[in-house]
């Protein structure tokens, strides 16, 4: 176990702590924001979803849309692949001629309202970066549809 004391100045400790986590955040973020491009019916192969999400991942970096390159990592990546998997969010299913691909669960594809509160969680402890996200449908589409046109065509 590690134990970590607060320096004198507990902002600069409270940032320090901050600064761990908030890696974790944005990678959780991102992954959200993707999957929310398989909505409602669409689906990705098993095979290309982690360098896709983390293609995305960079590409949000260069645009300082996260702040963190460590959010591209592909071990934080497959670790929020795997929470939303576990909460049912996403599901793991065998598709004809594509192999295993991961979906939305069927609940999240009949209430895009139940994808926007997972959205809404992660945003308020995300650090705000120069773009402001409240609304999961209308400011991704306003801006990371803008930049990313082909996210669409995901």
């Amino acid at each position: 176990m590690v134990k970590y004391q607060t320096p004198t100045n507990k902002t600069n400790g409270l940032l320090f702590l901050c600064s761990l986590i908030w890696p974790f955040i944005d990678s959780f973020w991102l992954t959200v924001v993707y999957i929310y491009t398989l909505f409602p019916e669409k689906y990705i192969s098993q095979n290309k979803i982690l360098s896709k999400i983390q293609w995305f991942a960079e590409s949000l970096f260069e645009d300082n849309i996260i702040l963190h390159y460590e959010s591209c990592s592909l071990d934080i990546i497959k670790k929020a692949i795997d929470y939303y998997l576990d909460e049912e969010i996403i599901v793991l299913e065998e598709r004809k001629d594509e192999g295993m691909c991961y979906s939305l669960h069927p609940a999240y594809q009949q209430d895009e309202e139940l994808l926007q509160q997972v959205f809404n969680r992660l945003t308020f402890y995300k650090k705000l970066s120069l773009i402001k996200f409240t609304n999961l449908k209308t400011d991704i589409q306003k801006t990371l549809l803008g930049d990313f046109p082909m996210m669409s065509n995901l």
